[in-house]
């Protein structure tokens, strides 16, 4: 009788477990998709208990040129990289390169154009506004100056403007945040402190998940039951559901993959590097269209 017993306690025990298991599981739900219409089917379900988090490069806007774009980073970085090493063949310090190369991706930054990857972007982020749910910008981006860019979160703000985004405005009244917890990167590229400001999360490259916990910590006023989050990381994908995970909050983390699977004309490669040594040696980006002359 007693090791019937024993017997049942353990069969209740792991069956607890499987739907503890099972529970969770359903509290948390990955999408990876390159339709807009599958965000706004989550965007439909969400109430002002819902936190909506977007991230910005690859998925709200991309530059209008190729070089730039997704599926051409590796290049570019490569440009950057072989620029550094000549740097370091010089007189150069490592500061020194350092400066110049953020004072090159500056450049770039501010200069090239951008475009929205879907018109429907700015009407989906008012209409969610306007029903009293909070969203945030959550981007990977360096924080204070960079080069000729005074204030990136003003630099970001201002971009986004431009296309109707204002993030502001789900967060008014609020102050800027510095999460100087996080203590200053010693890489050669991304430095400085995470930041909330203009309504926007700007990671420095920390992961956004370890990021958003900081945030929540910050204003406790808001006890959010559920995270929906988009980004075109899978491991930033990753990060923010395990975040919510330790925080208990229910998510749906969308791996938004539209700008990867579009289709572009093969990367001019000579071009492409004749737009880098413009962009080295005159301070100045030159756009696919003006390239053509040269």
């Amino acid at each position: 009788m007693a090791l019937k017993r024993v017997n049942m306690i353990k069969l209740i025990r792991a069956a607890s477990v499987s739907i503890l298991l099972a529970f969770s599981y359903c509290e948390a739900k990955m999408v990876k998709t390159d339709k807009i219409a599958d965000i706004e089917i989550e965007f439909a379900q969400a109430d002002d208990e819902t936190l909506v988090i977007i991230d910005c490069d690859g998925v709200l806007i991309e530059p209008v040129d190729n070089v730039l774009k997704t599926q051409n980073a590796r290049f570019c970085f490569k440009m950057l990289d072989d620029y550094a090493k000549k740097l370091k063949e010089t007189s150069f310090s490592e500061k020194e390169i350092n400066e110049e190369i953020r004072l090159i991706m500056s450049i770039g930054w501010k200069s090239a154009k951008q475009e929205l990857l879907n018109k429907e972007w700015p009407e989906l982020i008012k209409a969610l506004q306007s029903r009293g749910i909070k969203v945030v910008l959550l981007s990977a981006c360096g924080t204070g100056g960079w080069g000729v860019i005074k204030s990136t979160s003003e630099w970001r703000y201002d971009e986004l403007l431009k296309f109707g985004i204002d993030f502001k405005k789900s967060w008014l009244g609020f102050k800027k945040i510095v999460f100087s917890d996080f203590g200053l990167r010693k890489d050669r590229v991304w430095k400085g402190y995470p930041v909330f400001e203009n309504g926007m999360l700007l990671s420095a490259n920390e992961q956004k998940g370890d990021v958003l916990k900081a945030f929540l910590a910050k204003i406790p006023q808001y006890k959010f039951k559920k995270i929906i989050f988009i980004d075109d990381h899978q491991n930033m994908i990753e990060s923010v559901q395990k975040a919510a995970d330790d925080l208990g909050i229910k998510s749906v983390c969308i791996e938004y993959v539209y700008a990867s699977t579009k289709k572009f004309p093969p990367l001019d490669e000579e071009k492409a590097k004749k737009q880098g040594e413009i962009l080295c040696k005159e301070r100045r980006w030159v756009s696919d269209e003006e390239i053509q002359k040269y």
